[in-house]
C-alpha cells in the first residue's frame, strides 16, 4: 500500500509477534497554525 504524505516515513516501525503484525505509522510534526490579526474599522 502507499503511505500518505502526512506520515513520517523515517519513523515507520513494524513488528511481528505471536502471529500479530503491528505496523506503526506516526504522523509528521506539522507546523502549528499561525494566527493573523485583521483589523476592521
Amino acid at each position: 500500500f502507499s503511505v500518505p504524505s502526512s506520515v513520517s516515513q523515517k519513523n515507520i516501525h513494524a513488528a511481528y509477534k505471536d502471529g500479530v503484525l503491528e505496523v506503526r505509522l506516526p504522523k509528521r510534526n506539522e507546523e502549528t497554525a499561525k494566527r493573523i490579526e485583521i483589523k476592521v474599522s
